[in-house]
C-alpha cells in the first residue's frame, strides 16, 4: 500500500486509559461505533442511489457521508487527545504542540485536499 498521505511519518503514542478516562475512552468509543454505522448507511445509499437512479437518495447519501465522517474524525481526535502518551512534535511554531493537535492538523487537512484533488482530476 502506498502512503499518499505521509501517516507512516506521525507515530500515534498512546496509553491506555484508566479510572475516569476509561469511561470517558468507552463511552465516546459506542458514540464512534453509531457514526461509523451511519457512515456505512450513507455509503450505502449512495450507491443505492445510483444503481437506482435515485438523485434524491444518493444527494441524501452524500450529504451524510460528509456529515457523519467529520464526527466520526471529531470522535477520533477527541479519543486520540484522551489517551495521547504526550509525544511531541514542533511542526508549526517554536512552541511544542501535542502528537494528537499536531496529526489531525496536517493528515486530515491533507486528506481532504488530496481526496478534492483527485475527484476534480477525475471530472
Amino acid at each position: 500500500m502506498i502512503d499518499r498521505l505521509g501517516v507512516t511519518k506521525y507515530p500515534v503514542a498512546v496509553t491506555l486509559p484508566q479510572d475516569i478516562r476509561k469511561a470517558k475512552v468507552l463511552a465516546r468509543l459506542a458514540t464512534m461505533e453509531r457514526e461509523a454505522m451511519h457512515l456505512a448507511t450513507a455509503v450505502r445509499d449512495m450507491r443505492n442511489g445510483i444503481l437506482r437512479s435515485d438523485s434524491q437518495l444518493f444527494v441524501g447519501g452524500v450529504m451524510n457521508s460528509r456529515n457523519w465522517t467529520l464526527s466520526v474524525v471529531l470522535s477520533h481526535c477527541y479519543l486520540q487527545t484522551l489517551v495521547d502518551a504526550g509525544v511531541y512534535s514542533s511542526g508549526f511554531s517554536s512552541q511544542a504542540t501535542p502528537s494528537a493537535f499536531f496529526q489531525a492538523s496536517i493528515l486530515f487537512q491533507r486528506a481532504a485536499e488530496m481526496g478534492a484533488n483527485d475527484g476534480r482530476r477525475d471530472r
